[in-house]
């Protein structure tokens, strides 16, 4: 079994060419060929290092916005969770930097003025231990993270096997 991380806008067709068994991921628009079942359900949550000057006080959408991002995304298309949000409330924020995997984040954040955005139970292991939650001061609907594979796959023991599995570890998350 190999687990990759795999840019937003390569998985479906991955999916589709039979290179990947199965993704858990978000917000991935896909084809009729794809099925897409919720497996965890999550919040947004805005982190910070302890002491950061904007973490004294409750954070504001003003500082929100005003203030330098630690964005996630494995392309520049990859506006999911955060910028998708904004842009429909006709905001955006200052991404200062761009990083392709959520696991850089708490190393980025603890010794720089950075923020950035990431789902609650990921701000809550003990990874992102030193750093501070804060709620976002805007209307973010809660996440769904989807397990995605192709249906030629629908009734394969070995993948209901492998979905289970998924499933299983999704569900104490």
């Amino acid at each position: 079994m190999n687990i990759e991380h795999t840019p937003v806008d390569k998985t479906i067709p991955a999916l589709e060419d039979g290179d990947l068994n199965c993704v858990v991921s978000s917000q991935l628009r896909h084809t009729s060929g794809i099925v897409s079942d919720p497996v965890i359900t999550d919040r947004l949550n805005c982190i910070m290092r302890q002491n950061h000057p904007l973490s004294d006080a409750p954070l504001t959408l003003s500082e929100f916005l005003s203030a330098s991002h630690l964005h996630v995304a494995t392309s520049s298309a990859d506006v999911r969770f955060v910028d998708n949000i904004l842009s429909g409330q006709r905001f955006s924020r200052k991404i200062a930097v761009t990083t392709p995997h959520w696991l850089t984040l708490p190393f980025v954040l603890v010794k720089t003025d950075l923020i950035s955005v990431v789902s609650e139970k990921m701000a809550s292991t003990p990874l992102f231990s030193g750093l501070q939650r804060i709620e976002l001061r805007f209307e973010a609907q809660p996440v769904s993270w989807n397990l995605y594979w192709h249906k030629r796959d629908e009734n394969n023991a070995a993948h209901l096997w492998l979905r289970e599995q998924i499933y299983r570890v999704c569900r104490v998350i």
